[in-house]
């Protein structure tokens, strides 16, 4: 900062009334006593009350100045007030822009949207209802807004609209979709935000984002924010709302709790994997949120690196082809089989996905949400046509706009001669820009699966709990601390594990998160189903919660694509998270698993059943002739000319994007009161040969074989529920044949053609 900026006056009690931003850092990373920085609003109580009071229809005239409003316009700002011209508007990051309200007289005669693609945005979001402002500069147009929002999507640039009013309330749940669905943005491109001044709503908006993003307090955050566009968040509501905010958000990002097992500590304290994934759901958003909807982040994040490192395949990527889908979990789930939805503590849902956003483009890309999605995604209204969803009156958004030059004079926060480049928030940013370039340009593989093996087998326990002596106190041990602080403080460092290639620090981190937790996730009761029912993978995942099916059946996915190991090497990995997962030690190779945690020793005969269970979905899971008996013996189909146990082999191997054998059609017929699916037709000959590369892409949809396994399926169901009831399952056969006919169909294209 310059000399002038640092003698700044002194509130009472001696604090600066005016601080450095540069000593911005995450929340959690803020020692209890150090001072908080003081945010003021920038109207008194009596002038924030006035303006509430005061009709909207006079609003304009009175606070912005009605056709000669300076927000209008480009005209009474000055060059570096206008990042896009024609407009106030401030870059608040490299890829963040708040801004006035465009209008179309000025998007004609400055060529705004060519600005904007010049700039790279690619996405623009309006706070504002319809009509709102109407006596403020040009005419409103048919829209209800300054300009049409067709002239953007017709130039390929997003558009959503939030209905927030001015003066209206924004739910906790809400601003936190209108943050995810910003950040989704910015994944696309750079983001414009406005409301009408920019300053109220939009600074709000934003300042929630950098809490969101950056896990600063919501002062910091507001601080930053100002610095960057002098006046923006105004009222005391305003500021109370990206405080509620902070207050809100913060605590769902602890991955890792800090605190001993025994000490009690209701915020920081252990928690379960179900608690875990209520606050994952509420943090991430899009695709993420739909696949790992069941599976721990950290889990999924670890895992993928490894095999990454080993360059072994296929990886599982967060795409539009959810590869959950491919699960046996999945069919289960679908299927309404009942697998526990799990609830918080109180036996209440997580939040629904409440928001309406409207986000409409010229290629009609609409993102819906729905229970698989999570929050945080754009989505339709809830209403056909519906261009705008508006919120109840609550948090305030301070009047946009105002015209009063003695305010004016008071809008800076004071703080001048500091650059972006010189602030934490930049830093931030760019690490974690850094982070992804680094990923896509390593050089693959650097470790092999003997390696992965044997970091798992390591003594992690011991060595992180003796890390305070100088004997231990090693890189390993101090870049593992490093991390459990930074997962829960900084969302780079989700960035940074995925460039990870310490192995002990991954496997320690991975091990250690499983074991840390409240209670283990195969307690006592799903131990006993696995164990009762270790012969029968369906039966025994009927019985088991949702999110523990997927976790099981993901770590098993895990060690069948790290590949090429023994069996007795997979048997011993499977054993190591056998422990992790049952809070409980075993024996492996002669030494006691993990050590140092004090776990009391799974029985042998329970061991034996749930290795069992283990590599029996394993072997499902990576050899075809299994995948085709598992669904003979569990879904009472047969083979009549053995073209059924093909087409399981190719879904065992497409389950794992692996290079199937020879696929024959299905057909479904029924005789008194037997049904049986026999392979009427060949689909691909006897000795056709497929492209394995076809199967290695984990982007390939891979929907249709799951869809052939559904269909099966309520056949299934049908044929349970009502044996004796000849007419009615044959009904249902005669209407699933159909479908069966064009999924098969649809396989031999994907098969031969894709």
């Amino acid at each position: 900062m310059s000399s002038s900026s640092a003698q700044t006056p002194l509130r009472k009690g001696g604090l600066p009334a005016m601080d450095k931003i540069d000593d911005l850092v995450p929340a959690g990373l803020i020692h209890p006593r150090d001072n908080l920085h003081i945010v003021d609003p920038k109207y008194t109580r009596v002038g924030e009350g006035f303006r509430k009071t005061v009709p909207h229809e006079m609003q304009c005239a009175m606070f912005c100045g009605g056709l000669k409003c300076k927000y209008e316009s480009g005209t009474k700002w000055k060059s570096h007030q206008q990042a896009i011209k024609g407009i106030y508007s401030h870059w608040i990051t490299d890829n963040l822009l708040a801004m006035a309200r465009p209008n179309t007289e000025t998007m004609a005669q400055l060529k705004i949207i060519e600005q904007f693609k010049n700039h790279n945005i690619r996405s623009i979001i309006n706070l504002q209802t319809p009509g709102e402002h109407a006596s403020c500069g040009n005419k409103l147009e048919a829209s209800g807004f300054t300009y049409d929002p067709n002239e953007f999507m017709k130039n390929d640039i997003y558009f959503y609209n939030f209905g927030w009013k001015d003066y209206g309330e924004a739910p906790m749940a809400n601003l936190l979709d209108m943050v995810k669905v910003l950040s989704f943005a910015l994944s696309e491109g750079n983001v414009a935000v406005h409301c009408h001044a920019g300053m109220g709503r939009t600074g709000v908006l934003i300042s929630c984002y950098l809490v969101y993003f950056l896990r600063v307090r919501a002062n910091d955050a507001i601080r930053f924010v100002r610095l960057k566009r002098p006046g923006a968040v105004q009222t005391r509501k305003q500021i109370e709302c990206v405080k509620e905010f902070e207050t809100y958000f913060l605590p769902q990002c602890l991955v890792f709790s800090n605190r001993p097992p025994n000490e009690p500590d209701k915020k920081l304290g252990r928690f379960s994997v179900e608690q875990s994934l209520k606050r994952q759901k509420l943090v991430i958003h899009g695709y993420e949120a739909r696949t790992l909807k069941h599976i721990p982040k950290l889990i999924y994040t670890i895992c993928e690196r490894l095999l990454k490192l080993c360059n072994c395949k296929p990886l599982y990527h967060i795409s539009e082809n959810n590869f959950s889908r491919n699960f046996i979990a999945y069919r289960h789930d679908n299927k309404g089989n009942k697998l526990l939805n799990f609830k918080d503590s109180s036996g209440q849902n997580t939040p629904n996905d409440s928001i309406a956003i409207t986000r409409r483009s010229s290629r009609s890309m609409m993102l819906s949400t729905d229970d698989e999605m999570s929050t945080g995604m754009p989505t339709p209204s809830s209403r056909p046509g519906s261009e705008t969803n508006s919120y109840i009156q609550s948090c305030s958004s301070a009047l946009s706009g105002l015209d009063d030059k003695k305010l004016d004079d008071y809008l800076g926060d004071g703080i001048h001669g500091q650059t972006l480049q010189d602030n934490m928030v930049t830093k931030e940013l760019e690490s974690h820009h850094g982070f992804q370039k680094v990923a896509k340009e390593e050089m693959l593989p650097k470790c092999n699966p003997d390696a992965v093996h044997e970091a798992f087998l390591a003594n992690h326990a011991e060595r992180i709990r003796a890390e305070g002596s100088n004997e231990w106190a090693t890189e390993e041990t101090l870049l593992f601390k490093r991390y459990r602080v930074d997962l829960n403080n900084r969302a780079s460092a989700w960035d940074k594990l995925e460039t990870e290639t310490n192995l002990f620090v991954l496997t320690a981190l991975l091990l250690e998160w499983l074991e840390h937790l409240k209670s283990p996730v195969l307690n006592k009761d799903g131990i006993t189903y696995v164990v009762i029912r270790c012969d029968n993978i369906d039966a025994a995942l009927r019985k088991l919660p949702i999110h523990v099916c997927y976790i099981l059946e993901y770590i098993v996915r895990f060690v069948a694509r790290l590949q090429p190991l023994k069996r007795s090497q997979s048997e011993n990995l499977m054993k190591r998270f056998v422990a992790a997962l049952t809070h409980q030690s075993l024996s492996i190779e002669g030494k006691t698993y993990p050590g140092g945690k004090g776990f009391q020793k799974l029985r042998g005969g329970t061991s034996e059943s749930t290795m069992k269970f283990l590599m029996k979905l394993f072997d499902v899971l990576t050899h075809p002739g299994h995948m085709a008996d598992h669904l003979e013996n569990n879904f009472g189909l047969h083979s009549m000319a053995g073209g059924f146990s093909n087409l399981g082999a190719s879904a065992a191997s497409r389950s794992l994007n692996m290079s199937p054998p020879n696929a024959h059609y299905l057909s479904v017929s029924s005789s008194n009161n037997s049904m049986e699916v026999s392979s009427s037709h060949s689909v691909l000959q006897q000795g056709d040969d497929l492209d394995s590369a076809d199967f290695q892409d984990p982007e390939k949809d891979t929907t249709s074989v799951v869809k052939v396994f559904d269909v099966v399926a309520d056949i299934e169901v049908h044929k349970e529920s009502d044996p004796n009831n000849i007419d009615l399952i044959r009904e249902v056969v005669d209407s699933e044949t159909a479908e069966l006919d064009k999924l098969t169909e649809e396989l031999h294209e994907e098969s031969l053609f894709s």
